[in-house]
């Protein structure tokens, strides 16, 4: 959440909670009263034995808040399954690349002081060599950027000998400097062609790895490999940029984003003073942040690091606001759900005192407890009946709320809405139980004494 460390629990917000809970008793309370207080005596005597609820004005609003509560926990529970489901659907998504054990360090080296790109590659160059034999670290590497932000550093190409449509000269293409191990670093599968190599250098022909969806989308599907292409139309021959591999796609937005073409350039063609030091740990990647540290400065004393996070870490944050949504709606539907199940119970318990005196009647006339039993929970299930199926159409009509939120799962999901109806009709059913059980054990000459 953004400013969540501006968020405090102050005297306004316990005053304006309490004030809430007070208007709330008092409305809720109101309909019970003016119901108690509409007869006169007389009314009340003949009202006194009868043992009867469901007409009163009392009686029809506490039938219409269960049946309210269960609507709103089936529509609740039904939005948090839907985005549990989305989040299995994304677990098993291919990423197209490997970010276990990964941690990222993020380095940027001022311009005022790293000028020429010779001082900024041999920095790297250097560090990258003191990091493969720190003990603990399997492979390093680096990247300009890894996770793809929603604007990353793009610009339209030109294909050499091919005339693209309109609507494909116009694609923003994401691009990156890397250095030669990333795809091993990163565990990336090369498709196609050869990777990047340390003979690509400042001097030699500038060449670039391209990834699947770029072959799709700019050759389409023929391979790329051997061909040219430019970022804006070259000025010379030394603007062409040969392919000479291409990657499979590697979901760099988050699992939920569409695979977005992209272009891999060797850091020693493109340098950048800023770099993402990608290391493959042996074990916990954040145990090595020590030697890190130590690694950097002995090459630069006062060269900070700007950022140390792991891979995972860094991907959960593509998946943050759905996160955030499916504990959201998961704690509101297991409240309601909680809220329901009380309701119900309090309900029926309510009618099975008022009734007291007619259940034993009937157990006298020889009704069977299993038969009173049912009876009371057949009440009970009523109401949930109604209350279900009003959720489920509720959670229908208001599923396009987080069609966008969800992957994989229509908002329509028969297995959720199976599911959640399911489990609220337990819900009610058990909490319906208890007041069933003690209606069936109700003593005949108990019943008669009571007025």
């Amino acid at each position: 959440m953004p400013r969540l460390e501006a968020i405090r629990l102050d005297g306004a917000v316990l005053g304006v909670a309490a004030a809430v809970t007070v208007l709330c008793g008092m409305f809720f309370g109101l309909v019970p009263a003016l119901d108690a207080g509409g007869g006169g005596p007389g009314e009340a005597i003949k009202q006194g034995g009868r043992g009867t609820v469901g007409g009163s004005a009392a009686g029809r609003l506490r039938s219409v808040l269960v049946v309210s509560q269960l609507a709103l926990a089936v529509m609740l529970l039904v939005g948090a399954g839907l985005m549990l489901r989305s989040f299995a659907k994304m677990q098993e998504v291919d990423r197209g690349f490997d970010a276990d054990r990964v941690a990222l360090v993020e380095l940027n080296l001022p311009g005022r002081k790293y000028g020429p790109p010779e001082r900024v590659r041999a920095f790297y160059q250097e560090l990258l060599t003191s990091l493969r034999a720190t003990p603990g670290v399997e492979s390093a590497a680096g990247i300009s950027r890894f996770v793809l932000g929603r604007l990353p550093g793009s610009a339209e190409i030109v294909v050499q000998g091919v005339e693209l449509p309109p609507a494909l000269a116009r694609v923003p293409v994401p691009y990156d400097a890397v250095t030669p191990d990333l795809a091993q670093t990163l565990r990336m599968r090369l498709l196609r062609g050869r990777g990047l190599l340390p003979s690509d250098r400042p001097g030699a022909p500038p060449v670039a790895l391209v990834s699947e969806t770029f072959g799709r989308t700019f050759f389409s599907g023929a391979d790329p490999v051997g061909a040219r292409f430019a970022f804006g139309m070259p000025d010379s021959e030394a603007g062409w940029i040969t392919i000479v591999g291409v990657v499979a796609d590697a979901r760099r937005s988050g699992p939920s984003e569409p695979v977005r073409p992209y272009v891999l350039l060797p850091h020693a063609q493109y340098t950048t003073g800023r770099l993402e030091i990608v290391i493959r740990a042996t074990g916990e990647p954040l145990a090595l942040l020590p030697p890190v540290r130590a690694a950097v400065r002995a090459i630069d004393p006062e060269q900070p690091i700007a950022r140390v996070r792991t891979l995972e870490q860094d991907f959960g944050e593509t998946v943050a606001p759905r996160r955030f949504l499916m504990v959201l709606l998961s704690v509101f539907g297991v409240a309601a759900c909680a809220l329901a199940a009380i309701g119900i119970y309090g309900v029926m318990a309510y009618v099975v005192v008022r009734r007291t005196r007619e259940i034993g009647l009937r157990i006298a006339l020889g009704a069977p407890p299993g038969r009173v039993r049912r009876m009371v929970i057949a009440q009970a299930m009523a109401q949930a009946g109604i209350g279900l199926a009003l959720g489920v159409v509720g959670a229908l009509l208001l599923g396009g709320l987080i069609r966008g939120q969800l992957f994989g799962v229509a908002p329509s999901d028969p297995t959720t809405l199976m599911a959640t109806a399911g489990v609220l009709a337990l819900v009610a059913l058990l909490a319906s139980w208890l007041p069933a059980r003690r209606a069936a054990a109700v003593h005949p000459m108990t019943a008669m004494r009571v007025e």
